[in-house]
């Protein structure tokens, strides 16, 4: 293959190859890593979605002395990608059962230092061990100080934790894929708070001179998602960003998120059916759009069990 040449893997491709062609398309990605950041990050995608965390963390050590060396990635991105690296190595090390944490330590400290004490926190809250008591003050950060909404923002980072957690031990959720969800809910939910997500003015209609209407829509729950705002977020993932595996797991994952919110008693059966009975037009919608996503069918198919399920 051409070194120049860019690199765009499949998941039919990937696969049905047998296992010493994965290691030569995981190492051509890794190598071209620094130069084609794009193909390692969709590569990523596809296979956190698939729960193929053992490639994940060999695909990261082969790249990582490639993107460290880097000097046009930024130092955030750097560290982005190292924590994506140590997510793995934690995420591989919980869904084994191994009990060796002090191997697993010294595994990360090849990327980072470590607290043991946190590290320790972290794998007993992804095992489901650690039990927390939520109210819903403790997210709501509407005409608050700016400390209590940094408060707001930690404990709705230890909620998505927490859910991880629920979706490996109850669900049976990969949990790479459910880590998508933890990092992009948050993201959804401060958009939405903060007016990006809101409907396009039709500016072609401002310049005729007619004054659109105000939409007054009941005030969402600060943890579940509406239609028109959600529906803004993954069109946003769709077609700006080109994110059709992370889009996936945000959509196909909201059933989880709402058994896990009424688990912990921040919403009861009817608002969870009321949620689920808004969005069942989406799903589909979402599976109408993925049944052209030849790349992956699973795609549609997992909307379409959302689809029963809501």
């Amino acid at each position: 293959m051409n070194s120049d040449q860019p690199i765009s893997i499949r998941r039919r491709e990937f696969e049905t190859a047998d296992e010493q062609a994965r290691q030569e398309l995981v190492r051509q990605v890794a190598e071209r890593a620094a130069r084609d950041l794009t193909a390692y990050e969709a590569l990523v995608d596809m296979l956190a979605y698939h729960g193929e965390t053992a490639v994940l963390v060999e695909l990261a050590r082969q790249a990582m002395p490639y993107l460290q060396t880097n000097t046009a990635l930024t130092s955030r991105c750097k560290q982005e990608l190292v924590a994506q690296a140590t997510d793995m190595l934690i995420f591989q090390y919980v869904e084994s059962s191994e009990d060796n944490l002090a191997a697993l330590q010294a595994a990360l400290e090849q990327y980072m230092l470590v607290d043991e004490a946190q590290l320790a926190s972290f794998v007993a809250i992804l095992r489901g061990e650690r039990a927390y008591r939520w109210q819903l003050s403790h997210f709501v950060v509407e005409e608050m100080n700016e400390e209590r909404q940094q408060a707001a923002a930690q404990n709705t980072a230890v909620l998505m934790l927490a859910f991880l957690g629920y979706l490996h031990v109850q669900e049976q959720i990969p949990l790479s894929r459910g880590n998508m969800m933890r990092q992009l809910w948050p993201v959804y939910l401060v958009e939405r708070r903060t007016g990006q997500l809101e409907e396009r003015v039709d500016m072609t209609a401002v310049i005729r001179g007619e004054r659109p209407r105000p939409v007054i829509r009941p005030q969402p729950h600060p943890l579940c998602p509406d239609k028109v705002t959600l529906e803004q977020y993954l069109a946003k993932l769709l077609n700006y960003q080109t994110q059709p595996y992370k889009a996936a797991a945000v959509f196909t994952l909201i059933p989880a998120w709402l058994r896990f919110l009424q688990t912990c008693q921040l919403i009861d059966q009817t608002q969870q059916i009321a949620v689920s009975t808004e969005l069942k037009s989406m799903a589909e919608d979402l599976a109408a759009y993925w049944s052209d996503f030849s790349d992956d069918p699973a795609l549609q198919q997992d909307v379409m069990v959302w689809n029963k399920e809501g």
